[in-house]
């Protein structure tokens, strides 16, 4: 039994002697250069037009409900509720874009990852508004 333990101990000892030290992580580098950043402009010029943008959207949820009772009845209110869907989606998906690059530029701005967090929430009200459309589209054959 004293044998064993001296093995494993010399084993232990062998293999911490071995292993050369972790690499250090080199420094992370703030660049405050706007040249090297993507412009957020593209998309929306401020957070004000942002958060315009994504009132309206979390408004034009409510008129997906508009659809829930005649979806099927007709090819052109199955084009409307569809158009509808994909229309806030797109804007749901370029609200993201923006909240989600801007909390990639400073990951300490806690306004910037409430954006973020406030888009994916938006993302899932979307996602239970539209879940009726499936089930409809299925049962109407």
């Amino acid at each position: 039994m004293l044998r064993c333990i001296a093995v494993i101990s010399l084993f232990a000892t062998a293999t911490c002697a071995s292993t050369p030290p972790p690499k250090k992580e080199p420094p992370m580098v703030h660049v405050d250069n706007p040249a090297e950043r993507w412009s957020l402009g593209d998309l929306y010029s401020n957070d004000a037009a942002w958060e315009g943008a994504f009132a309206k959207q979390q408004q034009r949820l409510g008129e997906l409900a508009a659809f829930r009772e005649h979806l099927t009845q007709s090819a052109k209110s199955l084009a409307d509720g569809l158009d509808l869907v994909y229309a806030i989606d797109k804007e749901v998906i370029r609200l993201g874009s923006y909240a989600g690059m801007r909390a990639d530029e400073n990951l300490k701005a806690a306004s910037a990852l409430a954006q973020h967090q406030r888009v994916e929430l938006l993302g899932t009200e979307l996602s239970q508004a539209a879940s009726f459309i499936e089930p409809a589209v299925l049962a109407a054959g």
